[in-house]
């Protein structure tokens, strides 16, 4: 029963972590492409 409570969590928190990783994949990309260093935009 706990793990019924768990395994949601688990799954999205899982999810997340991949959506936040091709983000950062998607920008590093990005700035590769313009040629613009990172300090630049922040």
């Amino acid at each position: 029963r706990i793990w019924d409570l768990i395994q949601p969590l688990a799954f999205e928190n899982k999810q997340f972590r991949i959506k936040e990783e091709t983000q950062r994949l998607l920008i590093r990309t990005l700035n590769e492409y313009v040629d613009i260093p990172m300090m630049n935009i922040v």
